[in-house]
């Protein structure tokens, strides 16, 4: 986690997306939505470099390249509704609701879980503080010319 590097995460062990939806109207309106899973993933465990730091630290073989991870407490499936509206022919405009059901995770794909802004601020480990967005309404347009 050092000289500007941040360690990686790993891949969940299954994660799919269902994305279902219908057109109504000659195809000018959408209404869809997705359904995420995720099951088991890990982490880099973000003090698991932390002994690099100890004057002391006297690395051998057995520890050497040692990475350690930690599994993510679980997470739930999440459901986004979406709408789209085609009203001529260049201009699109779409509503989505993402996380409709308002559930409290961690994204097993962001960077940031292994970040050392994880660490707690008195050395007792690492936490889960980087929750993904709770529900939240976006609206957006693309007009092509």
């Amino acid at each position: 986690m050092g000289y500007g590097q941040a360690q990686f995460s790993e891949l969940p062990q299954d994660y799919a997306t269902l994305d279902i939806g219908t057109r109504l109207f000659h195809e000018k309106f959408t209404l869809g939505g997705l359904i995420k899973y995720t099951g088991k993933s890990k982490r880099i465990d973000p003090t698991s470099d932390q002994e690099l730091y100890d004057p002391n630290y006297n690395p051998t073989i057995e520890n050497f390249d040692k990475i350690l991870t930690q599994d993510l407490p679980n997470i739930p499936t999440i459901v986004d509704l979406y709408m789209i509206f085609d009203p001529i022919k260049n201009l699109s405009l779409k509503f989505e609701v993402q996380n409709l059901f308002d559930k409290n995770y961690v994204d097993a794909l962001n960077t940031y879980n292994s970040s050392a802004s994880n660490i707690f601020s008195d050395g007792s480990g690492a936490g889960f503080n980087n929750q993904a967005r709770g529900r939240t309404f976006i609206g957006s347009f693309v007009f092509r010319y």
